[in-house]
């Protein structure tokens, strides 16, 4: 029904769709709560006058609006959808580019003439191709289908970019597609990384450095993930290179509450993979409010789940302060533990919430928080099952990381409660996992607490 509104003929109207349109991308990284707000004007203008160029990037922002704030993939779906269709129907998509590039760029430095010859508007599928995969792929689908289903069409609108000229749109999904690989559990020194690597070259060589003067949050949210990946392998990063307290500072400086909020979950991920439970809580408390920044992104579905598992963490070191403070700190203890229980509670709710809705992405999660909220509870059947269907479920489908740290975790578990049999055998699971997925670093650390417990 949506595909099936009028055409738009008020001009006036139809130049105000467009300079919303251009303001999307900069106001969901820079001020989220402002792009629900074009968002809801776009389509509110589409629905009571008509359809124009702009309105299929309307309905897939209302579709990622759905998945991201209201937990309704399925109706976000559907928007999608109508915003392919729409551009189906009504040829939109020959015409993106040339409404792009020869309206608004190229006018300033060639003659009228050259824009109307130009052999370029043949691109302008390409155009549309690459910016729509990034959005729908990147922002909807992964609410309800496997992460690794979207790695192929990432790719794709990537190649569609670099060769029509959409640098933006080819950086973006170059982007999304290091991040599926990485969250679903490809190998580091895999066939996907590999691929990616490849595709960045090719971005990094484009001439003028367009790349990187005018899409500098792709390629800062790419060396994140680097560093993420020499971290976990152990390779010392080079002297000319940023840390992260480097791109922080960078993304901080242009007001990015996007790059912000992924370079807060990305070291919070590796905390957790190694271990530090202490600062990873220290941080998790610092980095404030990284939900709307990392809004309908999985980004900010796996925050939620490293915010339960950090915060159940944490209830385990409040209660060991407890047996060992002065009384007047036993209570702040206390009242310290209460806070992380209740803010456990509450991610893992959201969680759950998800699950519901059928998200393929985090049944094994759940399983893994259920497991450690029922061994801080003393649940021992409930723990070990829990534990086992993490596992399992990890390891069917494809996440390898999560399979070693459930496998990790459930090791500690049974060595808590004595049953050293099996604690070896989920250590000896939790190596073999780490070090397929490429963690040489992690591997080497269990393979140490290994040695010193013998």
């Amino acid at each position: 029904e949506l595909a099936s509104l009028p055409r738009l003929t008020d001009e006036r109207i139809g130049m105000g769709l467009r300079i919303s349109e251009l303001l999307l991308t900069s106001c969901y990284q820079a001020q989220p709560t402002m792009f629900a707000l074009l968002v809801f004007q776009m389509v509110r203008a589409t629905l009571k006058h008509g359809i124009n160029v702009s309105s299929s990037d309307a309905f897939i922002s209302y579709g990622i609006i759905l998945c991201g704030a209201f937990r309704e993939p399925q109706r976000g779906r559907e928007m999608a959808k109508a915003g392919q269709l729409i551009l189906e129907k009504y040829e939109f998509k020959k015409s993106r580019a040339t409404l792009g590039a020869d309206g608004l760029i190229y006018y300033w430095t060639a003659p009228l003439l050259d824009t109307l010859l130009r052999e370029g508007h043949h691109l302008g599928v390409e155009f549309v191709e690459s910016r729509f995969i990034y959005a729908v792929e990147g922002l909807i689908h992964h609410w309800s289908k496997p992460l690794r289903d979207s790695l192929e069409p990432l790719r794709e609108g990537n190649r569609l970019g670099m060769e029509c000229g959409d640098i933006e749109s080819a950086g973006f999904n170059l982007d999304f597609y290091l991040a599926r690989a990485y969250y679903s559990g490809c190998q580091i020194g895999g066939k996907a990384v590999t691929e990616f690597i490849d595709g960045h070259i090719k971005y990094q060589n484009i001439e003028g450095g367009h790349s990187q003067r005018f899409h500098i949050t792709s390629e800062l949210d790419i060396e994140s993930y680097f560093l993420a990946f020499k971290k976990l392998r152990g390779v010392e990063i080079q002297e000319d290179e940023r840390d992260f307290d480097g791109i922080l500072a960078v993304a901080k400086e242009i007001g990015n509450q996007s790059l912000h909020g992924n370079i807060y979950l990305i070291r919070l991920d590796l905390k957790v993979f190694f271990g530090e439970w202490e600062e990873a809580a220290e941080m998790l408390h610092s980095a404030g409010n990284v939900q709307d920044a990392l809004f309908a992104k999985y980004s900010g579905v796996r925050w939620t789940i490293l915010e339960a598992l950090i915060s159940i963490q944490a209830t385990r070191f409040s209660k060991k302060m407890l047996t060992s403070w002065k009384w007047r700190q036993r209570a702040y203890a206390m009242l310290t533990s209460w806070k992380w229980r209740q803010r456990a509670y509450a991610s893992v709710k959201r969680v759950r919430g998800w699950a519901k809705k059928k998200n393929p992405n985090i049944l094994h999660n759940l399983h893994l928080l259920d497991a450690e909220l029922a061994s801080v509870e003393g649940k021992k059947k409930k723990a070990i099952s829990h534990y086992r269907d993490a596992i399992v479920m990890a390891e069917k489908n494809g996440f390898l990381q999560d399979q070693a740290l459930s496998s990790e975790l459930a090791s500690l578990y049974f060595d808590s409660i004595g049953d050293t049999r099996q604690m070896s055998i989920h250590r000896e699971n939790a190596i073999r996992c780490y070090s397929e997925w490429g963690a040489t670093a992690k591997v080497e650390q269990l393979q140490t607490r290994t040695t010193c417990a013998n």
